[in-house]
């Protein structure tokens, strides 16, 4: 896609990058992904959107490992209402949306609710 040509010129000049692998994630009713990284397959990973978000599909979300350090009453007072925001962010998108994101960010897919399947593609590089 153009947005991954785009980020990959930039670096081009300075630091390579490799593609290490690119898969489908098919999420039907019933299935989520766990927190996880990736932290061993490359340094930037990505996500391409293939349907629009939908409130009850399963959501991408970033998740903060350092929040859950902070107790609830302090998440509280520096976030108030939105302090779940603290601990993750879900990430809304169009269809045909690219995410890029450093490997070693915590991320996942809540639980998919819709009957029809929800599909993205995904990928790992690595700076040469």
């Amino acid at each position: 896609t153009p947005i991954v040509e785009i980020f990959v010129k930039q670096f081009e000049n300075h630091i390579p990058l490799k593609l290490e692998g690119v898969w489908r994630n098919t999420y039907i009713k019933g299935s989520f992904q766990e927190i996880h990284d990736h932290s061993g397959g490359g340094d930037v990973s990505g996500c391409v959107f293939l349907e629009d978000f939908d409130q009850e599909a399963g959501k991408f979300y970033f998740y903060n490992r350092h929040a859950s350090e902070i107790g609830a009453k302090w998440r509280y007072l520096l976030m108030g209402d939105k302090m779940d925001e603290m601990l993750s962010k879900v990430i809304v998108h169009d269809a045909g949306d690219v995410l890029l994101f450093p490997s070693y960010v915590l991320h996942g897919v809540t639980l998919h609710r819709l009957r029809r399947p929800r599909t993205t593609i995904s990928f790992n590089m690595s700076f040469v």
